[in-house]
């Protein structure tokens, strides 16, 4: 019987996986890179100058019978803003994303 464990980076297994990158600007969250199983989907969006935070959010099914799993992480984050800009930053953009406590329905 084939495990349904995934180790990060191992996707022999895996059904589908895919993953978006988010920046957060002042300006708001800018789309960033679009992935299918770690390659580039489309064109692929550098990080502008102003970031300051970089998300990634990655959705991930081993089988087409098993539920879709979707997580985010920070992945980048500038060493020029302040902690405090930084939380008036979120109040005012919000994150929206999945967190990595499991299975989204």
């Amino acid at each position: 019987m084939a495990s349904a464990f995934i180790v990060k980076g191992d996707y022999k297994e895996m059904e589908d996986r895919t993953s978006a990158e988010y920046h957060l600007t002042p300006r708001g969250w800018i789309t960033g890179t679009n992935r299918y199983f770690d390659k580039v989907q489309g064109t692929e969006v550098e990080r502008t100058s102003d970031t300051v935070e970089t998300i990634i959010v990655t959705s991930e099914q081993t089988s087409p019978w098993s539920k879709q799993y979707s997580y985010s992480e920070s992945v980048w984050k500038s060493l020029d803003i302040s902690e405090k800009d930084l939380a008036a930053l979120y109040e005012k953009f919000p994150k929206q994303f999945p967190s990595r406590e499991g299975p989204q329905s």
